[in-house]
């Protein structure tokens, strides 16, 4: 439907499409909540992008992936950088250039998926185990992990960063002062579960 349009867009309403849809990956990519991905069935083209923008990612081992565009004669430009960034230039160049399909256990190989798992039933297992880990965590703490990865791996942030290392040990500093670090810290050292744990158990 989107390249059907498209195809009578003109060069002004294209670019408004394009760009409306590289700023939603973008957002995505920026979104300071964990976004999962459970991945069955085929992530074609911009199925890619999802998968690329979540900060876990869980398929079964029969789903394929395939960066399809050039057999349509375009590229995935919108998703790129973001395609990038999950499985470096190297496989980039081979899948962009290919569109060939490929299945979970080569995404994970690439490190486009963290995890595979042999039966679409299990991916809720997986799912309730990867939840798990994350509600014993700060959830500004990871807003801020999300920035931090963010920050030092994409090369035009990390070279706004003119002291990397100073960089890092302020975030730190900032952080350590925060009511949510110290509630972590002091729970920790006396051996209890953080308040935010605890509200949780509440509501449940």
């Amino acid at each position: 439907l989107i390249f059907r349009k498209a195809i009578d867009f003109t060069p002004k309403q294209n670019l408004k499409d394009t760009l409306t849809l590289a700023q939603l990956f973008e957002r995505m990519n920026e979104f300071p909540k964990p976004i999962i991905g459970l991945i069955h069935g085929a992530a074609i083209g911009g199925g890619v992008g999802l998968v690329s923008v979540c900060y876990v990612v869980i398929a079964s081992q029969e789903t394929v992936f395939s960066l399809s565009e050039v057999r349509l004669g375009v590229v995935p430009a919108c998703i790129g950088p973001f395609v990038i960034a999950k499985i470096g230039a190297s496989h980039a160049r081979r899948y962009f250039m290919s569109g060939e399909r490929f299945h979970a256990r080569e995404a994970q190989k690439i490190g486009l998926v963290h995890e595979v798992v042999d039966d679409p039933s299990r991916l809720n297992h997986a799912l309730e185990q990867i939840l798990q880990n994350i509600v014993l965590c700060g959830p500004k703490a990871m807003a801020s992990a999300k920035k931090l990865v963010l920050d030092l791996s994409w090369p035009e942030r990390r070279n706004k960063k003119k002291d990397p290392v100073r960089y890092v040990s302020k975030m730190l500093a900032d952080l350590r002062v925060t009511p949510e670090a110290q509630e972590g810290l002091k729970a920790f050292l006396e051996k209890r579960k953080p308040n935010w744990l605890e509200r949780g158990s509440k509501s449940d």
